[in-house]
């Protein structure tokens, strides 16, 4: 049963969940079930800067309390970002705190919100961080997903029976509209068939090399000539981008747009697509998140953990004894993860679902 230790009518929670892009979309679920439980529920959240636009997906936060982490790891400036910190944390009265990062940093900070009751995973990342909580829940093991573990234990915090939201993020108009400008800047026509591929990600182990993705986007538009590309991601993601372009045959019509777009724009470009192809990547969860088909490739890490999550997906992982090493680097240089997956079978699969789609 759910705790009120507030004299309020109004129920108050903090979510802890500063980073980072994909575990934020893994977390934004959970919105739903307070909002199901108490409907005038007053939601804050406390975010690093840089994904503070990822909360405006979903109405029901009202504040974003900035967890400013360069500026507290600085000797200058940590007093004073400190300080802002608390304020901002002690500055409502809570019902709750949910600390969903499992960090001892975040759950020292749950601490020092003005709450009574702190919930937390009792098998956190950090162990030190359930000695800040004093509700503490263990996902069953039947909860593999993140998605799954964050509902659980805001589930537990609730009160109520586990349950998966059929929630998609609304549309944001003034993203769109943004994103329109991008478009007729770079003359990219709206309306078109789009295939988003995705050549970034965190980790060098994480990365397909640009010649795989670039083989799939010749096969795909030698099958399927109505298809265009719209390559997607930061700036740090423009130089495999333009390597893709380059190598892909000269019939592709390929649009690269990344580093022109906010997270905001980001999450709407990717909904324009009807299909994305990307490495383990924010986009992929993105994707994911508005039920757009992902075929997402898998190497160093677990997607029955933090794969797409959702039934639009397909994950290319390669049959082999090294994946899911968790390294970011390949011990033995080969990445072999990588050559395994034949972009001849990507590329098939993905014009089955275009042509399944009846798009053209």
């Amino acid at each position: 049963m759910a705790d009120n230790c507030c004299k309020s009518s109004v129920f108050k929670v903090l979510i802890i969940k500063p980073s980072s892009l994909g575990d934020i979309l893994h977390a934004l679920p959970v919105v739903e079930i307070i909002k199901e439980k108490y409907p005038d529920a007053v939601i804050d959240w406390m975010v690093a800067p840089q994904f503070s636009p990822l909360l405006e997906l979903h109405p029901g936060i009202r504040r974003k309390i900035l967890f400013r982490r360069k500026q507290l790891g600085k000797f200058f400036s940590f007093f004073p970002a400190f300080l802002e910190l608390v304020r901002e944390l002690r500055s409502e009265k809570y019902d709750m705190v949910i600390d969903m990062q499992g960090l001892l940093r975040s759950s020292f900070f749950a601490r020092l919100a003005r709450t009574k009751v702190i919930w937390g995973f009792s098998d956190t990342r950090e162990k030190m961080a359930s000695f800040f909580y004093n509700r503490k829940v263990k996902t069953p093991e039947d909860k593999h997903h993140a998605v799954e573990k964050n509902l659980y234990l805001v589930c537990e915090a609730m009160g109520v029976p586990f349950k998966m939201p059929a929630w998609v993020p609304p549309r944001n108009e003034a993203a769109c509209m943004r994103l329109k400008d991008t478009f007729s800047k770079e003359g990219i026509q709206q309306g078109k068939t789009f295939v988003g591929i995705v050549p970034g990600a965190r980790w060098k182990t994480k990365e397909w090399p640009p010649d795989f993705f670039a083989s799939v986007v010749s096969l795909i538009a030698g099958e399927l000539p109505y298809v265009e590309f719209i390559m997607i991601g930061s700036s740090d993601d423009s130089t495999a981008a333009s390597e893709i372009s380059r190598l892909a045959a000269p019939g592709a019509v390929i649009h690269d747009l990344t580093g022109k777009t906010g997270i905001s724009e980001l999450v709407e470009l990717v909904r324009t697509c009807l299909v994305v192809l990307a490495n383990d990547s924010g986009p992929m969860h993105i994707a994911a998140i508005l039920k757009v088909f992902v075929f997402a490739l898998f190497g160093p890490t677990d997607p029955e953990k933090t794969g797409p999550f959702g039934d639009s997906n397909e994950v290319f992982a390669a049959d082999k004894g090294c994946i899911k090493c968790m390294r970011r680097y390949c011990v033995d240089g080969s990445y072999g993860c990588h050559s395994a997956i034949d972009p001849g079978m990507a590329a098939a699969r993905i014009s089955q679902i275009l042509k399944k789609s009846g798009a053209k």
